[in-house]
């Protein structure tokens, strides 16, 4: 019989010994980062379940501790996985609190271990930084300096510092001298707070880039909070690297390879070991969008490199696991491989490019993998045919809050799926209920989860709202009708109603994980000085 349930004592030992093991917090990502929470805990939300267990857990039996707030969300989460195949979700007794009961630390926020990490960096390291006023006096003195903002493509855009690059951190090794064409010329990383700034400017000093190398403190927050203003909208990306470049990069990687002792492997042992069943397998690749979807290996999931550093938890739940990293310029994979096995991943390997069958690549974006949809035969409504009867219906929109604050059905409500079935018993009777959200596939669950629980009529809208859009009918946008307050998603401190405040209270939190993560006995960063 399998066990239902593991004491937090159980867990702690587990964490230890370098076995296989995953800890997930089933509440949505505003409740769990809010809430106090395990170090290792890889937030799952309930209502997203099927949409990402397939490629955070790469086996059915591995071991799954789930350890939310202790309550019957935690059991229903264990209850949805056994379910679904994941034979070996157990409860923690007594979730997170229990853990806090034996003497160890809790902590809340959000991708906590990666910003962790990052602290831990920069105190280790001495990684050099310069303030926002620092930057200014720089350019306004008309030093040469070039500023590579280290973050995602979109997020370049929102908002960044005037006149920076956009190069996501696991290019900045490969791209850099691009954009410095001499030695003399200041590398500035920024990113929007601490962790990639941090993380960026240590990946070019680590490289051996004779350049003098900065990270930006505190990011775009830091320079707003000097009171300079950011740039929006910007489109500028660091070039694609030439062949000098190219080759000089390789060469700096190969050394970064041979210093963190990170190992290769053949696209025939992956293939072996991912089928055998015996480990949790996970191929990561590293590139950017554009060249992921020109063409990818089918099981690799897209994860740009600075970002499977700066989120890790977004793409690995299971400690211990095998990672492989695929880059055929053989830059990006050793960088990303190097942070990651100072993060505690042991087990980090990059795939010979040499050894991948080019025919067998596939073109196009991530597909998505969905579970627990086997027998569902929702009724379908098109958009046309909803659109005619918009006023008959209780409209229930699944998609996320800040998806729905961009634009709804009129008059549709709003709600997290895991809070579904609860919400149906205080709305009005007798009118048929209509199902939304972005492509169909998350209303598409709702509609299993509460079907045969109703006596409503209940409908799915086809194509979701991504079709609605594409047929151009009528949108309701703003904060709208929530059925519950929104706890379904971060705030992010340029969300908050206080700015100013929020901005400083995140980087005051960033930079006290370095204490709470010091002593911590399942924390196992490690710095491969030079």
């Amino acid at each position: 019989m399998v066990e239902e349930s593991v004491s937090a004592a159980w867990l702690k030992q587990c964490l230890e010994s370098g076995a296989e093991c995953a800890v997930i917090d089933p509440r949505e990502e505003g409740a769990h980062s809010v809430s106090p929470h395990l170090f290792h805990a890889v937030n799952l939300p309930l209502s997203q379940l099927e949409l990402r267990a397939p490629r955070l857990f790469p086996r059915r039996d591995v071991p799954i501790v789930v350890a939310g707030g202790g309550d019957e969300l935690d059991r229903r989460a264990q209850r949805r996985l056994r379910e679904l195949g994941y034979t070996g979700a157990v409860l923690l007794e007594g979730g997170s609190p229990a853990w806090g009961e034996l003497g160890l630390p809790l902590f809340t926020g959000f991708n906590t271990a990666s910003k962790a990490f990052g602290e831990y960096v920069e105190h280790g390291c001495g990684t050099p930084s310069i303030s926002a006023d620092e930057l200014r006096a720089m350019l306004a003195a008309g030093r040469r300096v070039v500023i590579m903002d280290s973050r995602t493509p979109a997020e370049h855009r929102r908002a960044t510092i005037p006149g920076s690059v956009s190069t996501p951190g696991a290019e900045l090794v490969l791209r850099y001298a691009e954009l410095a064409q001499d030695t003399e010329t200041t590398l500035v990383v920024n990113c929007a707070g601490r962790t990639r700034s941090i993380i960026g400017a240590q990946s070019l000093i680590n490289a051996g880039v004779p350049n003098p190398v900065y990270a930006l403190r505190n990011g775009t927050m830091g320079w707003s909070l000097a009171g300079h203003q950011v740039e929006t909208q910007s489109s500028r990306r660091a070039p694609e690297p030439g062949a000098g470049t190219l080759d000089v990069a390789r060469r700096r990687a190969a050394a970064i390879r041979e210093r963190f002792r990170i190992g290769e492997i053949d696209a025939a042992a992956y293939q072996r070991q991912r089928d055998g069943g015996q480990r949790s397998v996970y191929l990561f690749d590293v590139r950017s969008q554009e060249e992921f979807e020109t063409g990818h290996l089918p099981q690799a999931v897209h994860a740009p490199g600075g970002q499977l550093v700066q989120a890790t938890d977004t793409y690995v739940a299971v400690r211990n696991a095998r990672i492989v990293l695929y880059d055929p310029h053989g830059v990006r994979d050793v960088m990303t491989a190097s942070w990651l096995r100072q993060m505690g991943h042991d087990d980090v390997l990059t795939l010979r490019a040499d050894t991948v069958d080019a025919a067998g690549l596939i073109s196009g974006p991530q597909a998505q993998i969905v579970v627990g949809l086997d027998g569902v035969q929702p009724r379908w409504l098109t958009p046309a045919e909803a659109a005619r009867g918009l006023g008959e219906y209780e409209i229930i929109d699944l998609s996320s809050y800040r998806d729905y604050r961009a634009g709804h059905l009129p008059g549709a409500r709003w709600l997290t799926r895991s809070r579904l079935a609860d919400a149906l018993r205080p709305l009005p009777p007798g009118r048929p209920l209509l199902l939304v959200s972005p492509d169909g596939v998350l209303a598409e669950l709702g509609y299993a989860d509460v079907a045969g629980q109703t006596d409503r009529d209940v409908h799915v809208l086809q194509g979701g709202m991504t079709r609605w859009r594409m047929e151009g009918l009528p949108l309701e946008e703003g904060e709208g009708r929530p059925l519950h307050e929104p706890d379904d998603a971060f705030v992010k401190p340029f969300e908050a109603k206080d700015r100013e405040a929020a901005m400083r209270a995140y980087l005051g939190w960033e930079v006290g994980l370095l204490d709470a993560v010091q002593h911590h006995p399942a924390v196992h960063f490690n710095l491969y000085k030079a």
